[in-house]
């Protein structure tokens, strides 16, 4: 597991770092178009209220920029539908990405904190390798992921949070940040799965970002994360 203080590079007015995490192999957020490419599905890799990166897995994609979307995303039993429209296209239209143009709340429902803890899942409970100091790593597959990494002697060293599009970083030593995901690409190997994500920094915490992670954070069940961690996490966090 690569710790992640790759590449700063300091702009004028923000550090754009690098953090590299581990991936889980699978999503369950689903995405089905009925315009174009009907029937087939793409897995949502990153989902937000403005859009989503999705990946099609397996046939040929037709859609282009600019195609207009009439789609639906399902997970876990549950579906939302919406409209939008294609951003962009990638290595032979296998990623695509997708901007919402609903102007209802259906997407804001669907991403509400109760509904994304509904669908998290404790993968250091699973039967998955991961680094042996990440004690913790809870995912609800597109829209937030918690990692929690821990000292020698068992207390916490580190948080990361991906909530959406925005993360927020704790590290003993160097305090609370939050930033804005720039891009997020994919490392598959034999040995190993990872995500890179080039992060801009913000140069003072957003106060909105903590919100809705505290809304998260206290919603998640003590068995998936324990007590301990998540009033750990809320006094970092500067709201416990």
């Amino acid at each position: 597991m690569t710790k992640g203080h790759l590449n700063l590079v300091p702009s004028e007015y923000h550090e754009i770092e690098k953090r590299v995490l581990p991936r889980f192999p699978f999503t369950y957020l689903t995405f089905r178009n009925e315009n174009k490419d009907h029937g087939m599905i793409f897995e949502v890799q990153d989902i937000s209220l403005s859009g989503m990166k999705a990946v099609l897995k397996d046939g040929v994609s037709s859609l282009v920029v600019g195609d207009e979307i009439r789609g639906s995303v399902h997970w876990k039993g549950k579906e939302v539908t919406f409209l939008g429209h294609v951003k962009w296209v990638k290595d032979d239209k296998k990623y695509v990405g997708i901007a919402f143009d609903n102007k209802d709340d259906r997407i804001k429902r669907f991403l509400s904190a109760s509904n994304i803890v509904e669908g998290m899942v404790p993968v250091h409970q699973r039967e998955i390798e991961i680094p042996s100091n990440l004690k913790y790593w809870v995912r609800a597959d597109g829209p937030v992921e918690i990692f929690v990494w821990q000292h020698g002697d068992g207390d916490i060293s580190r948080f990361f949070i991906l909530i959406f599009d925005h993360v927020l970083e704790w590290e003993d030593g160097k305090g609370l940040r939050t930033g804005k995901i720039l891009s997020h690409q994919d490392i598959d190997s034999p040995l190993t799965l990872e995500d890179i994500f080039t992060i801009e920094l913000d140069e003072t915490v957003c106060k909105e970002d903590i919100l809705f992670a505290v809304d998260i954070v206290s919603l998640i069940p003590e068995k998936y994360l324990s007590i301990s961690a998540i009033e750990f996490i809320k006094l970092k966090l500067g709201t416990n």
